[in-house]
């Protein structure tokens, strides 16, 4: 059975379903943006209706566009919300860490306690200081390290802002995270690109939204 890894879904769940009813996923491990927001309610249950009846666990971490007062107020099952820090461990001994957050980019176009909740997205140093003192094989976060050349001026202009020259400190804190396990593979999306690259021996991978015609899933 395989272990599906996927890039920001912002509430948009159809197409996952559909890949769920192809059978052969046991777990899936989704980087943020999730889309866990009040007026999703109906869509969300509808998603863990489908996860149910195929056997199927959906871990995610939370991104920057979440409705984060509102998280584990829906009754599911098969949706699992992994906190910063959360760790998982699969059944062949692969353990993973999931660390969400990011600075919103769009944040001029948001309302603070609407649709905008600067206390909760960016990731803390409390965080930072808390990790988990174990052996991590896998990251699933919803930015990246600053290490990782994502090669930023590929992406251009988003809300008016250039994308290659705007810092986000989560990524400085990421590097953090980084040096203290140098796990094997870490995935994230936030970006709405697919790119893959290597830093030292990380093998990292950068996953798509699904309103994108790029890649936004691959098998761990």
């Amino acid at each position: 059975m395989k272990t599906l890894i996927v890039g920001d879904l912002h509430g948009d769940f159809s197409q996952l379903i559909d890949i769920v009813k192809r059978g052969c996923i046991e777990t899936i491990l989704q980087c943020g943006d999730f889309g866990y927001w009040k007026y999703f309610k109906h869509t969300i249950t509808s998603l863990n209706t489908q996860l149910k009846k195929y056997n199927v666990i959906l871990y995610w971490c939370d991104g920057n566009h979440e409705q984060f007062p509102y998280i584990g107020s829906i009754e599911t099952s098969n949706i699992i919300y992994k906190k910063r820090n959360s760790v998982l461990t699969l059944p062949d001994g692969h353990v993973i860490l999931f660390i969400g957050g990011a600075d919103s980019i769009d944040k001029k176009y948001r309302t603070v306690g609407y649709d905008w909740f600067p206390e909760y997205e960016n990731i803390s140093l409390k965080t930072i200081n808390n990790l988990p003192d174990i052996k991590i094989n896998t990251v699933i976060s919803h930015t990246a390290p600053e290490y990782f050349d994502l090669r930023l001026d590929k992406i251009g202009r988003r809300f008016g802002i250039d994308i290659s020259t705007y810092v986000d400190n989560n990524r400085k804190l990421l590097n953090m995270v980084y040096d203290k396990y140098k796990p094997d593979k870490w995935y994230f999306g936030h970006f709405h690109k697919h790119m893959i690259g290597m830093y030292n021996d990380c093998y990292w991978t950068l996953l798509s939204d699904t309103l994108s015609k790029q890649k936004w899933y691959c098998e761990l």
